[in-house]
């Protein structure tokens, strides 16, 4: 396994572009993946094809030539192990990146074992997110968005909970919401967000959004151990 992940590796490291097929049936999440990889200021540029199903995916596989795949574990045609290995039997020599949840670590483990070459972990709500925030990882993040509307727990009891966390309050963190509500608005700035943006309907113009916010943060200096 880890001599084909090798050469996997050195196979995508000398194309200019790389073809990925995302397998995800979440049409947000999909164009976010998507998104973000298109977009990617590294050398290499990625050209990103959706399959919103694991029949889909397999019928791409079978007509089309990829480098690689980014795939949903969970779709509504099929959930778990068996999706990586119907991947795999695909085509076995793809590389197969799981997406999974906080709660589903090991069988992103297990799926590795069987079949993938790697996975990525994804937050569903406030509980998960608080999980990862407080993982290992937490080093390496420098800001935080909070969406309340996945929280899936109150905003600002979220943002509390932050704020009282010795490390986790030291991440600057920007509140995305719905409510223009001026009480909701002066609640959260008491908590020492750093900033407070109302959601727009639009993708484009909520892609737009993150970008900017990206921005200024890529832009914005921060004390050292921030």
């Amino acid at each position: 396994m880890e001599t084909e992940i090798t050469e996997n590796h050195q196979i995508l490291m000398g194309k200019d572009v790389i073809k990925v097929l995302l397998v995800e049936d979440e049409s947000v999440e999909s164009r976010l993946v998507e998104r973000l990889l298109v977009s990617c200021s590294q050398p290499i540029k990625f050209a990103v094809e959706l399959a919103e199903s694991l029949s889909l995916a397999i019928g791409c596989l079978g007509s089309r030539e990829y480098d690689a795949v980014l795939l949903n574990l969970n779709l509504a045609d099929s959930s778990g192990i068996e999706t990586v290995r119907k991947v795999k039997e695909a085509n076995p020599r793809i590389p197969i990146i799981v997406l999974t949840g906080l709660n589903d670590e090991e069988t992103g483990f297990l799926a590795i074992k069987t079949a993938a070459t790697d996975y990525l972990v994804r937050a569903a709500n406030g509980k998960e997110a608080l999980e990862y925030l407080r993982s290992e990882y937490t080093e390496k993040l420098c800001i935080i968005l909070s969406d309340s509307s996945i929280l899936r727990m109150n905003g600002i009891e979220f943002l509390r909970i932050i704020k009282a966390d010795e490390v986790l309050k030291k991440i600057p963190v920007v509140a995305l919401t719905t409510s223009e509500n001026e009480e909701d608005v002066v609640h959260t700035f008491e908590l020492r967000v750093a900033g407070y943006i109302i959601k727009v309907a639009e993708y484009k113009n909520f892609e737009e959004m993150v970008r900017t916010i990206d921005l200024y943060w890529t832009l914005s200096e921060l004390p050292n151990g921030s």
